[in-house]
């Protein structure tokens, strides 16, 4: 399983680890952690850019987790090869909201 925390810095800025950016096995699970307090919820949103080589790589398309409500969100990234980016969506404790737009791998080079 990949896990990306979602959390924020010391100046409450939301951060992802590695960027957010992330490379699954075929047929992995990806979870989205939410860390600490300063985040009520967020949202993923798979973004499929044409002319970028990018394809649909979720068999199981991201939602929260586990369900029906949680601030943690999985998915299940397919057998092929392929990336796309995705967008979170983030609302903070104070109300404020953005997003990041980061983007999975998934690679034959790790089955």
């Amino acid at each position: 399983m990949v896990t990306i925390n979602v959390s924020t810095d010391a100046s409450g800025n939301v951060t992802l680890s590695g960027n957010g950016n992330a490379t699954s096995p075929p047929n992995g699970d990806v979870q989205w952690n939410v860390t600490g307090n300063s985040i009520q919820d967020i949202t993923i949103t798979p973004i499929i850019q044409p002319g970028q080589g990018e394809s649909n790589i979720w068999s199981t398309a991201p939602r929260p987790f586990p369900l029906p409500t949680s601030k943690n969100w999985q998915g299940t990234v397919n057998s092929s090869d392929g990336n796309e980016y995705y967008s979170v969506g983030y609302t903070k404790s104070d109300g404020s909201t953005g997003s990041i737009d980061p983007k999975i791998t998934v690679s034959a080079g790790n089955r």
